[in-house]
């Protein structure tokens, strides 16, 4: 894979990197920043996958479909048994603890991990535990970064109502729940010990499929939990737009004012509109998070490869400002423009030329079976199988 994939591509990009017009991590794509079919995994859970990859299966004719369909097929199973021996663990836990309290908290988590991910959540803590459970698991087994929980209140609200009304569930134990994934993120990069970048986003507010405003007891138990946490990693990305209430947005102030540096605010009202143009269908574009940072894709339809390569806007206007010869400052605007046009097809073509090799040296057949497209098409995400697929370059002025 090195000498023929990653290699080349680093061989390929060492002049702009050495000259400074470029900042990379010498990837041929961008491994981190992905979101996952979260909508999926809770509502069908893997058992779901497995069926309808079954059955495209026995439509397949094409030995590359066959083969795509069942490595998705195996890795789906392999992942139920290591929920299976995730819950085993649990149980035995259980059978050992001395407390009462602690011997009832290890077999919440068997019996959560006994039903999810392999079928669908039947909980607000199930569902909570899908997201968790498949963003570290398959970001391990298939060497990605799976960098946001997604967009947690709109996904999770619905079974915290259920909860709520059968009387399983208060705002208060669910609000204990968002306290455990902060500090589960933070502890697992010892955060109050050294300074790592972590990657890590949940969203909030936005809006549903249909355009329904999203704000509810979730949007705000995660901004309550921030402030009496004071958590210092996963980075809360808050969806707002003009038709939001001014209570979100006061509460959204409240943290700032407070100086808790881990929100990142988006405008609905732009970037849906841009996500459109772009094309993408306004369902799928109201469906909006953010990858590891503040960039956006589309939970569910969209692989976006991105936070690999920075281009240096700086370095290209010095080069104009060097080497130009404009006679007035509007001449010299449009040189530089058209510098920064050039160097970015330039980019964009090594891109696309290494990033068409990606199914061959690295493909993911278990990401690809939580997002829309793969198995309707048959294909892996590297390959395209996604309802959407783009990359992104950053443009920086260090």
């Amino acid at each position: 894979t090195a000498d023929l994939w990653l290699t080349p591509y680093e061989n390929d990009m060492k002049k702009d990197f050495s000259d400074g017009r470029i900042h990379c991590w010498n990837n041929p794509v961008g491994f981190d920043h992905f979101t996952l079919g979260y909508d999926t995994i809770i509502a069908k859970g893997f058992s779901g996958i497995i069926r309808d990859a079954q059955e495209a299966l026995e439509h397949s004719s094409e030995e590359r479909e066959k083969e795509f369909l069942e490595a998705l097929i195996s890795s789906c199973k392999a992942l139920i048994r290591l929920a299976n021996r995730f819950s085993e663990k649990a149980f035995f836990l259980a059978e050992k603890a001395t407390d009462s309290s602690e011997r009832e908290h290890y077999r919440k988590i068997a019996l959560a991990a006994k039903n999810v991910p392999e079928n669908p959540a039947a909980s607000f803590y199930e569902a909570l535990c899908a997201i968790v459970f498949c963003r570290e698991a398959i970001g391990s087994l298939e060497g990605i970064g799976v960098s946001t929980y997604g967009h947690i209140d709109r996904m999770l609200y619905p079974y915290y109502v259920h909860d709520l009304q059968n009387g399983s569930i208060t705002y208060d134990e669910m609000k204990n729940c968002i306290h455990i994934l902060f500090v589960y993120t933070d502890e697992r990069f010892e955060c109050r010990k050294a300074y790592f970048e972590t990657s890590t986003t949940m969203v909030i507010g936005g809006c549903l499929e249909d355009g329904t405003v999203c704000y509810n007891d979730i949007t705000k138990a995660v901004l309550e939990a921030v402030l009496e946490g004071r958590y210092v990693d996963t980075k809360v990305n808050c969806r707002i737009s003009a038709a939001h209430p001014t209570e979100y947005i006061e509460k959204i102030a409240e943290v700032q004012a407070e100086r808790i540096p881990i929100l990142v605010v988006q405008n609905d009202d732009v970037l849906i509109p841009s996500r459109v143009k772009c094309g993408r269908s306004l369902a799928d574009a109201r469906l909006y998070v953010s990858g590891g940072c503040h960039e956006v894709t589309l939970q569910n339809t969209e692989l976006c490869t991105r936070a690999d390569t920075w281009i240096n806007l700086s370095r290209i206007l010095l080069d104009c400002m060097q080497n130009g010869s404009a006679p007035t400052f509007d001449a010299f605007y449009e040189q530089t423009l058209a510098a920064i046009k050039r160097f970015l097809l330039h980019v964009m073509e090594t891109k696309n030329r290494y990033e068409k090799m990606w199914c061959k040296f690295d493909p993911l057949p278990l990401y690809s079976a939580t997002m829309t497209g793969c198995i309707e098409k048959r294909k892996d995400a590297t390959e395209g199988g996604t309802r959407y697929a783009s990359t992104e370059l950053s443009l920086m002025s260090p």
